[in-house]
């Protein structure tokens, strides 16, 4: 292939310079010292670990259990701001005797609430719920389901669960038949030494996810930053591009 010729070189240059300087002027309006600082906090940040990320994490996950459970109270009829505190004390109580995850809670007292109409209901019903999970060995979500089939009236599901019940029982009976069968499960569980350890990771999850709310709103705004600056420079960057094309058919048509 032949040496480029000076001349072209020197061409290609003043083109490249050109479109340079106009990513260099559309780039202006954003603040460079702030994103050099965002990186050296986010540099900062990953120096301290993985696990303030992960923490941020946590509490954005318990923000979202909130909010839905927060929408679902609202739809049956009830106040949030004050079903919020009596539903948080429910669940507090029954922590302190079992291995019970408070996000999980959340969870089933939502399912709960949707499926009986009322988040009173939903609450009182949460620990046969949970001593359903734990007798019958299952997750707090299918346990959930299966309460609020029963609190509507289907009774013959728990057949499965070796509750037989005569054609006709009512919910208020089927829901009693069920606590006589798995009863007290959650809390004995919650005193061996599985049950203890469980607890403990409730309690250090609760940790991380109240570092995690500290940590949550930075991580928003570098977020928001991020998608702004992102969606600020694609223009520019396109522009650039399509700017660039003539370099391309200078060097290329040369060839």
């Amino acid at each position: 292939m032949a040496d480029i010729p000076l001349t072209l070189l020197l061409k290609v240059k003043d083109m490249a310079t050109a479109e340079l300087g106009k990513v260099k002027e559309g780039l202006g309006g954003i603040n460079l010292g702030a994103i050099a600082l965002g990186g050296l906090a986010v540099g900062g940040a990953v120096a301290l670990g993985k696990a303030l990320f992960d923490a941020g994490k946590a509490a954005a996950d318990e923000q979202v259990g909130v909010e839905k459970l927060g929408a679902a109270v609202r739809a049956s009829g009830g106040d949030w701001t004050v079903a919020s505190g009596s539903i948080e004390t429910a669940i507090a109580a029954l922590r302190r005797k079992t291995a019970l995850d408070d996000g999980e809670a959340r969870e089933a007292i939502t399912k709960l609430t949707f499926a009986t109409g009322d988040y009173k209901k939903a609450v009182d019903l949460l620990p046969l719920t949970l001593d359903l999970a734990t007798g019958a060995n299952l997750s707090m979500e299918a346990a959930a389901k299966l309460v609020g089939q029963v609190a509507e009236g289907n009774t013959g599901v728990l057949k499965k669960y070796g509750i037989t019940l005569d054609e006709g029982t009512s919910a208020t009976d089927a829901l009693r038949a069920m606590q006589e069968k798995f009863g007290g499960q959650a809390e004995t569980f919650g005193t061996t030494y599985e049950g203890q350890q469980k607890r403990l990771q409730g309690a250090l999850g609760d940790l991380k996810e109240t570092i995690g709310g500290l940590v949550l709103p930075i991580m928003q705004k570098f977020a928001e930053a991020g998608a702004d600056l992102a969606q600020r420079a694609i223009p520019i960057l396109e522009g650039a591009i399509e700017g660039a094309r003539p370099i391309f058919d200078a060097v290329f048509g040369y060839i």
